[in-house]
């Protein structure tokens, strides 16, 4: 009982801290005795490599104030972690037959310059493509990092409705392969746009006192079930009757399209002369009217 001792631990670097014990003016730290066995160190953020330290053990005579000092080196290899990407998404929504933009973005959060990064966006249907990537043998697209900010999704024709996507960054640590993959969904909503429907006139001619039948036709484009159709014909001039169709009141016909093919324009008693007639054909898509 007539010794004491002190212990140091020396070669700690700037910016590391140990668990136990106390930083000197000197860089070394002063360890009780009795933490040596749970004491940790702690690296800077992203710090990966060996450093050397070194164990000191001062030991006094209480008698004379002798003292004796051993150290032994030691090292502590801290092994490279990939650390996962900073990834951001938002929910987006566009119309039927257009590109719609998407909100994403990824960046590294390591940038010692240790790690890569590579993005791809999953979920994406048969038949939908991207602006940019590759679209790979599982369904799924790989993306550049850069173009992340400018893609956009395309939709088949006609398709209205949502879409869930997951936006998947996997970073790589170069120096042992170590990876971290961040996943986070999204969603695009698809606005229905009603379609132009497909309409054919012809002029036609006939006798004074004769019903003269009319070469009208339309029919929907979209053929998906999610449109409606309704037919007006206009410029029907006062006291002139089609054989089909109800007279509204601002003068138009409202004429069924079934019918269109078999309507027939009867005009006043002794008229003759040309009428100048519109045929309007008004879509709805049953989601979303436009």
């Amino acid at each position: 009982g007539s010794e004491s001792m002190q212990v140091s631990i020396k070669g700690v670097p700037e910016g590391f801290t140990l668990s136990g014990g106390t930083r000197n003016a000197d860089g070394s730290w002063s360890v009780a005795q009795s933490d040596l066995g749970n004491v940790a160190i702690n690296a800077p953020k992203d710090f990966n490599g060996q450093v050397n330290l070194t164990l000191e053990a001062t030991t006094t005579e209480s008698s004379n104030g002798s003292t004796s000092v051993v150290s032994k080196g030691f090292s502590v290899s801290i092994n490279a972690v990939a650390d996962a990407a900073n990834v951001t998404v938002g929910n987006v929504a566009g119309l039927e037959d257009q590109a719609i933009k998407l909100d994403l973005a990824a960046s590294l959060s390591d940038v010692d310059g240790s790690e890569s990064m590579q993005v791809s966006i999953k979920g994406v249907p048969e038949g939908f493509t991207l602006s940019g990537g590759t679209r790979n043998a599982d369904g799924s697209w790989s993306v550049a990092q850069s173009d992340l900010g400018n893609v956009s999704i395309n939709a088949p024709k006609d398709f209205s409705g949502q879409v869930n996507l997951t936006l998947e960054a996997t970073t790589t640590e170069a120096s042992n392969g170590s990876t971290a993959v961040v996943s986070k969904d999204f969603s695009v909503n698809i606005n229905a746009v009603a379609d132009a429907a497909n309409v054919t006139v012809g002029n036609v001619s006939g006798l004074e006192d004769q019903a003269i039948k009319l070469d009208l036709a339309s029919s929907l484009s979209d053929v998906d079930g999610s449109e409606t159709m309704k037919v007006a014909i206009k410029g029907v001039p006062e006291g002139f009757t089609l054989s089909a169709g109800t007279r509204n009141a601002d003068g138009s016909w409202s004429v069924a399209q079934s019918d269109l093919d078999k309507v027939s324009i009867n005009a006043p008693k002794d008229f003759n002369g040309q009428v100048n007639l519109t045929l309007e054909a008004t879509t709805t898509s049953t989601a979303k009217s436009t």
